[in-house]
């Protein structure tokens, strides 16, 4: 099981206020881009939103043993069906998203469903769509010991099986524009 602990560098990270963090089993850079629906002959730095010339989402995808690690900064396309279906049509996907309007979501597809979405501020109410192996961590959300997104990360590695670490942010340097954004 993740270590809860271990996510905690999100809440020093660029994504404070605001993201999305997706994970794509089998799935490599091209593959997950495409998924997105990126536009991948335009670049901009990876934490670009709010920089004038930056489009309105952008995702920036790293490659890891076993697959992809996608990062939005104030985006959530990596939580929408229309992301999550086809980035885990050959297995598993899972993404973290909040905003600074408290909105967010956990959401885990796999072999191109949708599993479950849950908000992670009704963990106290419990969620049976959940995978088995993820209900006693979804309860610790609530927990005043863990933030609710180190709770929402842990989650999205034991759903996946790949590990997400600040290096993983720090090296996802440029973005690419999210079409129909």
């Amino acid at each position: 099981m993740p270590d809860i602990d271990a996510h905690e560098w999100l809440l020093d990270s660029g994504l404070v206020a605001a993201g999305c963090i997706t994970v794509m089993v089998g799935v490599n850079r091209a593959g997950a881009l495409a998924a997105f629906g990126a536009d991948t002959t335009q670049v901009v730095p990876a934490d670009a939103y709010g920089y004038e010339d930056a489009p309105n989402s952008h995702v920036s995808v790293v490659e890891v043993p076993g697959g992809t690690v996608a990062f939005e900064y104030n985006g959530y396309w990596g939580s929408r069906p229309e992301v999550l279906i086809p980035a885990s049509a050959l297995g598993r996907a899972a993404s973290l998203f909040w905003n600074v309007e408290d909105d967010n979501a956990f959401t885990c597809a796999e072999n191109g469903e949708i599993v479950a979405t849950v908000d992670m501020y009704d963990a106290d109410d419990g969620d049976e769509t959940l995978p088995d192996d993820l209900h006693s961590m979804f309860a610790q959300a609530m927990d005043e010991v863990f933030n609710w997104r180190a709770v929402g990360l842990s989650m999205v590695e034991q759903f996946t099986g790949i590990k997400v670490f600040a290096g993983l942010l720090a090296s996802a340097t440029v973005g690419h524009p999210v079409l129909g954004t």
